[in-house]
């Protein structure tokens, strides 16, 4: 059954922000993060997110920066519950409690760390904000959200670091390296109590 998602909430002196001049996006498997890179008439967007292995947990980090006028921005992500018709939630502040009916009745929760935040920038200024999406089931309860982004991307890379150091291995061709560890890269993302096995 579906979890729900997430979208990123952006307004910028009051509206919401039209297509972008630049756009880009990378999935870099060395630290399995997702990278975004924006670029409007008045501003500049960084974003960046990734899921913390082991973790339900989805871990976004957006900086916005202002041109050469002041901006008032609000800025953060909101929950997008799932539609499906066996599932029956309740949304309560940043908390969506659920029950869902398939082999088994289970009960969840999704919890966002924070709602979106709307501050003012000078020109050349940038700021950074965070939020957390935590999911928690029968399979496992998270633990709440007790660390901040930064510790969690530590605790993150860390993880890829040690996973590469126990089989690296370096193929002569780019192309074939790419595909070696963009294999190792699915299999490591898809080793968790909530994942099916992926082949080669």
């Amino acid at each position: 059954l579906p979890q729900g998602g997430w979208r990123r909430v952006l307004l910028v002196n009051g509206f919401m922000p039209g297509e972008p001049d630049t756009w880009s996006q990378d999935l870099d498997i060395v630290d399995g993060t997702v990278r975004c890179l924006e670029s409007h008439t008045e501003f500049d967007f960084k974003g960046e997110a990734f899921v913390p292995f082991g973790e339900k947990t989805v871990a976004v980090s957006m900086t916005l920066t202002a041109k050469e006028r002041p901006l008032n921005v609000t800025l953060g992500i909101q929950f997008l519950p799932p539609n499906h018709p066996r599932i029956i939630g309740r949304q309560e502040g940043l908390r969506w409690t659920y029950t869902s009916y398939g082999l088994m009745v289970n009960e969840g929760e999704t919890v966002l760390s924070a709602a979106p935040e709307t501050f003012r920038l000078a020109p050349g200024e940038s700021r950074r904000v965070t939020r957390l999406l935590a999911f928690s089931d029968a399979i496992r309860r998270h633990p709440g959200l007790t660390k901040d982004y930064d510790a969690l991307y530590r605790e993150h890379a860390a993880g890829w670091v040690a996973f590469r150091a126990e089989g690296q291995v370096s193929l002569p061709e780019p192309a074939l390296q790419r595909m070696h560890d963009m294999a190792n890269f699915h299999l490591r993302m898809n080793a968790t109590p909530w994942s099916f096995p992926v082949g080669l």
